[in-house]
């Protein structure tokens, strides 16, 4: 093998040496007639010199340009090609996929209408060049005079841009600025934006050899960004007139033609001031140069801005809030394998269930509609703001205005419709007289959009005291998310409240209070009694004493069970197994079931749920009760291809489990869950009229937070961990009674939603027991056998009692109603 390899090296020896001997001889010949060749240069005559420099320049621009395209030694990085000008490959779209093969959704840059030229309205034509490329028909892709300007404005500090549209199609086109595709000088600050201007000019000149004057505007126009998603003109002028191009007047193309230099600054939407000035210097630009007189510049600078909205970018795919945080969530992984998730294509697999999801979204949809109906109920036909404002007025007894009045002014005044007041011209006053002027409102209403005859100060009121939600169900075992619903309605609210939202969870955090015990070494048949407790301390800042109370606001004095204790929700009992094991170690459990503590307080309140965490976590945690007392890391991808199918990486794969708590505590505490279904006065008793206990065991808990701010309801099977969340975007807005319980509010969304999956084989969701231990050898008949065990004694570390005065409790956050249990109990 080796004299083969030697015998071809032979035989290519002498081509080897005849090419290096061409090219060192074309190298001379090139050199010869450059200013570097000094000893020739210095006997020319001045002509001479002169034609050696303009030689010595094309030869460099040459010799650059021939590097820029081969990528000399990856300096530049990627180049467009000539074939790749001549046929622009458009962005592909990303497609989301659930587990059972369904398309849930996709990612794009854009969704546009293409439209040809002579589609688009010539005013629109003739802002565009008059403000941003006046000489576009006399050049080549390079603006050398404009190019020029540019540099001096620069020297005297003023940052005009000299750019092309064809050199801005070229920048759109082929994300030459992009890190990524900048090679190694790319890591050099001012040299990688010499690089990529440098790209852009090349890019253009070749667009211009390819694509007539009107073919390279009207990919301009159809690729262009005019912000709030709106890709391309047609896009453009359905959403903010909804006109098609052809029919936009000239003050409506100056709009969208000056949004071009900063599309959120002068977004005509959310900065219409902004945006009023950019127009009257876009029809400015269009009088200068002859496409508008004098008289015409008059009249459209006195125009109000009138926008015509139409929501054109809209998801209606299955699980569009999962799908905005997955993109997030994928962002760095994409930049580690240098993908572009909204351009490249890919093929994301999920672990979603399709049919679970609809299922997931048609709960959220029933339920939340009645919720909100219980809550106008609550307020007694009143808006919340009103209500809460004349609340303020008799206790503060103060003239003019109070806190809420001022923040609710605050809000009038970031709404759109008082921001276009002002941006025409109207006083503060004049503009704030509008809103509290009736008018045509479109709000959000039983579960859609409505229209309904409100003053814009009302329908922001009706905005604010919407009811939100989430739900997430996994699969323990697996770690797989098979729904996912972050909020009542995507096209009106893009928070998601599984992931992004953090908060007090109240009695549903007891099992973790419950499961330190159990890990502590305390048994599944301790029994405390259930008596008032009282703690010195400090609240909200002063020495005091905190005495928590039960739901029913009396105490039984007797000795109570584990399993009935976390069953009917005594917080005396919580609190005194907190105090047993200690918060820091509530807390630290709470960190080995994946919940994040930082802001979990370090307090004796920790044991009502004082802390704020989202429903992903507190889901999670509960998960690790179902899968034998490990943390299954929990995914959500199953795989990722790219635009043909070839697999990139397979997620199924890197599931990370560990350990948490032995198997048999974790067994334990579904034996204690169960008890909110089994025991009487359970909190979990409305199962039974959903038919859940039926064939199956089932288990779960309630949580509301104080004042009914938050209700919380996470409910475990054999084989699915399933959690809800109902609240207001403020804590202060509120239910006023019991209606806003999690037993209520949370537990429906939850009990409906697992009516449908088991109604349906195609979910994988089945009825069953919890799988038991092989070795579990746990007494768990108490009420036969369990003797009344001493409280301090149970444990062989007791809570140090000399320490309790030392806890600070915030006052407002102690869980001290939790009327969980006035639900109606079921057989």
């Amino acid at each position: 093998m080796i004299e083969k390899v030697k015998a071809l090296i032979a035989q290519a020896e002498p081509y080897a040496k005849l090419v290096w001997e061409k090219t060192k001889l074309y190298w001379k010949k090139l050199w010869f007639m450059s200013v570097f060749n000094k000893d020739r240069y210095k006997g020319q005559t001045k002509l001479q010199k002169a034609g050696s420099l303009v030689y010595t320049f094309f030869m460099i621009l040459l010799l650059g340009w021939v590097s820029l395209e081969i990528n000399f030694l990856n300096l530049y990085g990627y180049m467009p090609s000539m074939s790749e000008v001549r046929k622009p490959r458009m962005p592909l779209v990303s497609e989301v996929y659930s587990e059972d093969g369904v398309l849930l959704g996709s990612y794009f840059v854009e969704k546009r209408t293409p439209v040809k030229f002579e589609d688009i309205d010539s005013n629109t034509v003739n802002a565009l060049v008059a403000t941003e490329d006046i000489r576009f028909y006399s050049h080549s892709g390079l603006d050398i005079y404009g190019l020029a300007g540019a540099m001096v404005s620069t020297v005297q500090g003023d940052k005009r841009g000299g750019s092309t549209i064809t050199n801005q199609l070229a920048k759109n086109l082929y994300n030459t600025r992009k890190t990524n595709v900048g090679g190694l000088l790319g890591y050099i600050p001012l040299i990688r934006t010499l690089v990529a201007k440098v790209k852009e000019w090349i890019t253009a000149i070749k667009l211009e050899f390819f694509f007539d004057k009107n073919e390279i505007l009207t990919m301009y126009f159809n690729t262009v960004d005019f912000g709030n998603n709106a890709f391309g003109i047609s896009s453009a002028a359905e959403y903010y007139f909804s006109k098609t191009p052809k029919e936009l007047s000239i003050d409506e193309s100056a709009i969208l033609v000056g949004l071009l230099k900063a599309t959120n600054y002068y977004n005509p939407k959310a900065n219409p001031d902004n945006a009023k000035n950019r127009k009257n210097t876009v029809l400015s630009q269009m009088t200068k140069y002859g496409f508008l007189s004098e008289k015409q510049k008059a009249k459209y600078d006195k125009k109000k801005i009138r926008l015509n909205i139409t929501e054109i970018v809209k998801d209606d795919g299955l699980a569009p809030y999962f799908r905005s945080i997955l993109a997030k969530e994928l962002k760095p992984w994409c930049e580690e394998n240098d993908l572009n998730l909204y351009t490249d294509g890919l093929k994301i697999y999920t672990t979603i269930n399709s049919k679970a999801q609809k299922y997931a979204e048609q709960s959220v949809r029933e339920n939340m509609v009645q919720i909100q109906k219980s809550f106008k109920i609550s307020l007694y036909g009143e808006y919340w703001y009103d209500r809460n404002i004349k609340k303020q007025r008799r206790e503060l007894k103060e003239k003019g205005k109070v806190p809420l009045e001022i923040e609710l002014e605050k809000l009038a005044k970031e709404s759109y419709r008082y921001k276009e007041a002002i941006a025409d011209g109207l006083t503060a006053e004049q503009a704030m007289a509008i809103m509290n002027k009736p008018t045509n409102t479109m709000v959000f209403e039983g579960g859609k959009q409505v229209q309904r005859k409100l003053t814009p100060i009302d329908s922001i009121k009706s905005e604010m005291e919407q009811l939100h939600c989430g739900l997430v169900s996994i699969k323990p075992k697996t770690g797989e998310v098979i729904a996912w619903v972050g909020g009542t309605n995507w096209d009106f609210f893009k928070y998601d409240h599984v992931w992004q939202s953090r908060r007090q969870p109240g009695s549903t955090f007891k099992p973790i209070v419950y499961a330190t015990a159990l890990e502590s070494g305390m048994s599944a048949c301790t029994k405390i009694v259930d008596q008032p407790l009282k703690y010195e301390t400090i609240i909200n800042g002063k020495p005091d004493v905190w005495e928590p109370q039960n739901s029913n606001r009396g105490f039984s004095y007797s000795p109570v069970s584990l399993r009935r204790a976390l069953a009917q929700s005594i917080n005396t009992i919580s609190i005194q197994l907190a105090e047993q094991v200690g918060p820091k170690a509530v807390i630290k459990t709470a960190k080995k079931f994946g919940i994040g503590t930082q802001d979990l307080h370090e307090d004796l309140s920790i044991a009502l749920g004082t802390g704020s965490i989202s429903l992903f976590e507190m889901v999670q945690a509960y998960g690790v009760f179902v899968n034998d007392g490990k943390l299954k890391k929990v995914r959500w991808i199953n795989k990722i291809e790219d635009h043909e199918g070839r697999l990139i990486e397979d997620f199924t794969e890197k599931v990370k489990e560990e350990r948490v708590m032995s198997d048999s505590n974790a067994y334990t505490m579904t034996y204690f869950l169960r008890g909110g279904v089994e025991e009487s006065g359970g909190t979990s008793r409305a199962l039974y009229n959903y038919g859940l206990a039926d064939n199956n065991e089932i288990g779960g808990k309630t949580g509301t937070s104080n004042d009914y701010a938050d209700g919380w309801y996470v409910g475990i099977t054999h084989d699915l961990a399933t959690g809800a969340w109902v609240g207001g975007k403020d804590m202060r807005i509120h239910f006023e009674g019991a209606q806003g319980q999690g037993g209520r509010t949370g537990l429906p969304i939850v009990a409906r939603y697992l009516q449908l999956v088991y109604s349906d084989p195609k979910t994988g969701v089945t009825r069953g027991k919890f799988e038991k231990p092989s070795d579990y050898d746990v007494n768990l008949d108490c009420y036969k056998y369990a003797p009344k065990i001493d409280f301090l004694d149970s444990l062989e570390n007791p809570f140090d009692s000399a320490n309790v005065d030392k806890i600070h409790i915030d006052f407002n956050d102690v869980d001290e109603e939790e009327d969980d249990a006035e639900i109606e109990d079921g057989p």
